[in-house]
């Protein structure tokens, strides 16, 4: 007894709970069993082991020792041995004699399934609780012993572990009611073409004949590993397609197969033989297969179609055809229209016929009084008839071009299906079939549906003349359009009165005359419309067209219309839309208004009056005042000034005048405008022709354009304020007036002498003012020269504080051209110019000799002196060759003497005719004489130490008038003897000042003198060179001479008589 006990204590060791030591083991073989999951307890470890198979095994035999180090071959069995333990020893108790019965049928199923299921875990209270069930199944029939012993080994682990092993036996058992085959499927129908079919848990498949399933739109459906639990699966019924039957039932079977898991009573079982533990593990379930019994079901089709209508259009014109469009369907509540299937798999669907009536025409709409039946008597426009195709079966189909309306009127469909019209194979197949539709079935939709109605317009016509063919702006016309009906009746509306319809009368302006044409051009101009109803035919005027004041159209014509868009909703369609024609000849009248030409004078002058003249033709506006107001525009001219509108010139910030710059110009269509210099007051139009526009003073030359404008005033300020009704265009030849002024051109005489007058002559040319007195005033200035004095305006030399002459400096006259006008002495009284020509000016007396410049002003002077103050108009530059004049002084020569000693010699003097000296206030001239020795054959030196001192005449001779005068007389004497020569000097005297004018040439032949030898009687002694003695005598004589010529000086004129001498020097 000594190895069992200690085998069974090994055995305790093992199965104890936890803290137990071993007190027997064995080596382990390298395939032997082992622990796996599970617990340990006081009565030992309770849970699976791990076998080398991988599968986790548990012991099946309570009591027995399990051999750790032997790993015993796994085979299934369909019985599990019974057993005996002999004794057992835990920390839980101790028994002996333990047995347990043999274990097969559903016991060992139960054990199969739980091992199955839940053995195959790393979970150690789930594989406790697996061992405990397995103990618990195999104590059915086992001893007290064994009974006890469970009772403890429960008692060692917590509840929780064996109510979860309670619960997988109870599972498992529970479920082997599933393995059993399911039940036949349950067939419904829901209608013609719809059902169900409810099935059991494991369906795998099914088919349909004669239908589809909704699911998979085929006659099969899978269920991949077999339904769950039961389940309802739709189909749509498919009735087989006979086109000689379309008979009320047909039949749907459905069949199927199905399969269910089943786990065999049967372990997969183990033995290390000898006094061992055998070991178990679950086996795994097996798929079992079989196929439903068919079911069936047979629906019923049994269907009432009906139809609805619409007209696809509510209007016909006359000569047209009628048309309806059907749409087939089902009554509400039927059954879905009746359709099978061919053998290809297409839908085919009942053929239904319908027949239908158009009733009319009516005057009144009969959809007004809709009625099952049409009247009686109603008069039939058409009939037609439509068959559904049995491809397309339900829906719309159209019927057209049938009949034509002949006349206006209402007209309206009654469609109906009936059964006698229908096919035999659907209301009465062979084989007595009962037929798909109810016996004697009848639809009709009813006569006066308003959806079901059609009408032909009421035609109107008419014809129209305006009541005045030409009419002014302003002005008012009227229509008369006499109405006509054709081609049936009135329609009436719901009262039966005639429908009123609205004519719109479209009045279009047009440049050109009108062509007649049916519709208006496109973009044609709409000056107003209106509008008149009629109900009857009957002529009527319309209201008063008033031709806009502003219009530039020169026709307008009227086109009436009826067109719907005018129409009452009520009325809308029910007349033709029709319109007269455009440009009708009796519809169009002439717009007259006030038309312009104008013609500006071609010229005027300066300071003068211009005016353009407007000649109006066409017509004046009615009920408005019609005025003309001229606008004069200044072309605008490179280096020109700028003018305002007042034509006076524009000055910059520092006064002076702004000028047009030549980029400014450049475009002159573009600047035609840019310089308005007057506008005139309006002048009123009071009838057709000429009218003058008011006189325009210039203020300067160059080009005029004129630019009229029609101004138009309404007297009824309800029709608007004044407006522009016409404007010229600037810049057009035949409103071009050029302005001119007078052109100055002179010439001045080119020479004359002091004291003598000297004048300017202007040539005047152009265009004189016709409103402005013009006049010319001459201006002379003296050339300013160095040491010549500086004269006042009236020729006066100007004298300093201390009464000296002041004398122009060579500072001040470096630069001619700036100081030509700084010496004014002469300003004539102006001239007045009454005609193109010459103007002589006033004569100047000279006053002193020099260069001397004429300057000329153009002075214009207006008539009226609201046309502004005299001006300048034009003014001559100075120092230009023709305006100057040379101013000589008089002309004085001399005549020398051949004298013999002891004659008297003097020189004499010659001044020319010209000027009157005597008239010179504070002016005197005077000629001095000197002489001066000269040898034969050489020219004469005027030099102080050749001078004849006895010869001089240094007072001179005061000169008046033009003649001879001389100078003192010397009587000479021997010493005189010699050739000599006289040298004038010409000097004036102005306010006590000398001035030498001139000095006459040294050595001129005409000046020479002589003193001769008296002849010598008898014998005169020859001699040379006698103005050897000449000279000889001079130096001391010299003195006495002179001084006695001082002391003998003394003014003395001597006119030498009236011979006239040309000077030459």
């Amino acid at each position: 007894m000594g190895k069992p006990v200690a085998v069974l204590l090994a055995g305790l060791v093992l199965a104890s709970s936890v803290g137990t030591i071993d007190v027997f083991q064995q080596p382990t073989a390298a395939h032997a069993i082992s622990e796996g999951a599970g617990i340990n307890t006081m009565g030992g470890f309770i849970g699976g082991f791990q076998h080398s198979n991988g599968q986790i095994v548990f012991c099946v035999e309570m009591g027995m020792p399990p051999q750790l180090g032997i790993n015993p071959a796994l085979g299934a069995t369909a019985t599990l041995p019974a057993y005996t333990a002999t004794e057992f020893h835990s920390g839980v108790g101790n028994w002996t004699n333990i047995q347990a019965p043999a274990l097969s049928g559903n016991g060992l199923k139960t054990m199969n399934k739980v091992m199955s299921k839940y053995g195959q875990t790393a979970n150690a209270n789930q594989a406790a609780a697996v061992q405990i069930a397995i103990w618990e199944i195999r104590a059915a029939g086992a001893n007290a012993s064994y009974q006890s012993m469970l009772s403890a080994m429960k008692g060692a682990v917590d509840p929780s572990i064996v109510s979860n092993a309670m619960a997988m036996i109870k599972e498992a058992q529970a479920s082997d009611a599933a393995e059993n085959a399911p039940g036949d499927p349950r067939i419904f129908g829901t209608g013609s073409y719809k059902g169900h079919v409810v099935v059991d848990p494991g369906t795998t498949e099914l088919t349909i004949t004669n239908g589809i399933f909704d699911a998979t739109g085929s006659n099969k459906i899978t269920f991949p590993g077999g339904t769950k639990g039961v389940q309802t699966v739709a189909w749509t019924g498919q009735a087989p397609y006979d086109d000689k039957s379309w008979g009320r039932y047909y039949r749907v079977t459905v069949n199927g197969k199905y399969q269910y898991q089943s786990s065999p009573a049967e372990v997969s079982f183990g033995h290390p033989g000898g006094y061992g533990q055998g070991i178990a593990a679950g086996t795994a379930s097996k798929p079992v297969t079989g196929n439903y019994k068919a079911v069936g079901v047979d629906p019923d089709t049994l269907w009432s179609p009906v139809l609805t209508t619409e007209t696809p259009s509510k209007f016909v014109k006359r000569g047209e055809s009628f048309s309806d469009t059907i749409t087939f369907g089902i009554a509400e509540g039927s059954n879905p229209w009746r359709q099978s299937l061919t053998s290809a798999g297409e839908s085919r669907f009942a053929p239904i016929k319908a027949e239908g009536t158009l009733y009319g025409p009516f005057l009144q709409d009969p959809a007004l009084n809709p009625s099952a039946t049409p009247p009686k008597g109603a008069p039939v426009a058409a009939t037609a008839s439509v068959t559904t195709d049995s491809k397309k079966g339900p829906g719309t189909y159209t019927v057209e071009k049938i009949g034509k309306s002949e006349e206006a009127g209402y007209y309206s469909w009654v469609w109906k299906i009936q059964g006698s019209d229908q096919l035999a194979s659907v209301v009465s197949p062979p084989n007595g079939i009962d037929g798909s539709l109810p016996k004697n079935y009848f639809f009709t939709d009813g006569f006066g549906q308003a959806t079901e109605g059609q009408l032909t317009p009421t035609e109107l016509r008419w014809s129209t003349k305006v009541a005045k063919k030409q009419v002014s702006i302003g002005g008012k016309v009227t229509d008369d359009v006499d109405v006509t009906l054709q081609n049936g009746g009135w329609l009436q509306n719901a009262e039966g009165n005639r429908t009123p319809f609205t004519l719109r009368g479209t009045v279009y302006l047009a440049d050109k005359k009108p062509v007649q044409q049916p519709v208006a051009p496109e973009g044609a101009q709409v000056l107003t419309t209106t509008k008149q109803t009629v109900d009857s035919v009957a002529k009527f005027t319309s209201k008063d067209i008033k031709v806009p004041l502003s219009t530039k159209a020169k026709y307008a014509t009227v086109q009436w219309c009826l067109v719907d868009e005018d129409q009452t909703d009520d009325a809308k369609g029910k007349a033709e839309e029709w319109c007269d024609d455009y440009g009708v000849p009796s519809e169009t009248f002439k717009i007259v208004g006030p038309e312009v030409e104008t013609q500006a004078i071609e010229k005027g002058s300066v300071a003068g009056t211009i005016h353009d003249v407007a000649t109006v033709t066409g017509g004046l506006p009615e009920n408005a005042k019609t005025e003309i107001e001229f606008e004069l525009f200044l072309k605008p001219e490179a280096g020109q000034p700028k003018y305002d509108e007042n034509w006076k010139p524009i000055l910059d910030e520092n006064g002076e005048t702004v000028l047009w710059a030549e980029d400014e110009v450049q475009d002159p269509a573009a600047v035609c405008e840019a310089q308005p210099v007057a506008k005139t007051d309006r002048v009123e139009v009071t009838k057709l022709g000429e009218v003058k526009s008011p006189d325009v003073f210039t203020h300067s030359t160059g080009t005029g354009y004129w630019v009229e404008r029609t101004i138009i005033t309404p007297e009824d300020p309800k029709d608007g304020e004044e407006f522009e009704y016409s404007r010229g265009r600037c810049g057009i030849p035949n409103e071009t007036t050029v302005i001119e002024g007078p052109e100055v051109e002179t010439q001045a005489i080119e020479k004359g002498e002091v004291a003598g007058t000297i004048h300017d002559v202007a040539t005047v040319t152009g265009t004189l003012p016709n409103a402005s007195k013009t006049e010319v005033e001459f201006e002379l200035f003296l050339k300013p020269e160095a040491g010549q004095p500086k004269y006042d305006e009236n020729w006066e030399a100007i004298v300093d504080d201390n009464g000296k002459v002041v004398l122009w400096t060579e500072e001040e006259i470096q630069d001619p051209e700036a100081v030509c006008e700084a010496q004014p002495v002469a300003k004539t009284d102006r001239v007045e110019v009454t005609e193109l020509g010459e103007v002589k000016s006033p004569d100047v007396l000279t006053h002193s000799a020099g260069i001397s410049y004429w300057v000329e002003s153009t002075i214009i002077t207006p008539n009226d002196p609201e046309d502004g103050e005299e001006y300048e108009y034009s003014r001559g530059r100075c120092g230009i060759p023709n305006e100057t004049t040379v101013i000589e002084e008089p002309k004085v020569r001399t005549e020398g003497k051949t004298v013999t000693v002891g004659d008297e010699i003097w020189d004499t003097a010659f001044t020319s005719e010209h000027g009157d000296l005597s008239e010179l206030t504070g002016v005197e001239y005077k000629v001095t004489f000197k002489a001066y020795t000269r040898e034969d054959s050489k020219d004469m030196v005027c030099s102080p130490e050749n001078e004849i001192k006895d010869f001089e005449d240094k007072t001179g001779v005061v000169v008046s008038e033009p003649g001879k005068y001389e100078s003192n007389k010397v009587k000479t004497t021997e010493k005189h003897i010699g050739l000599g020569g006289y040298q004038e000097t010409l000097i004036r005297v102005e306010k006590g000042t000398e001035i030498e004018v001139a000095v006459g040439k040294c050595g001129e032949p005409s000046e020479n003198l002589e003193v001769r030898e008296k002849p010598v009687v008898p014998g005169p002694l020859a001699t040379t060179g006698g103005n050897v003695a000449l000279l000889a005598g001079l130096g001391g004589g010299v003195l006495l001479l002179g001084a006695a010529a001082v002391l003998a000086a003394k003014r003395r004129g001597r006119a030498a008589g009236a011979e006239e001498v040309i000077a030459t020097n």
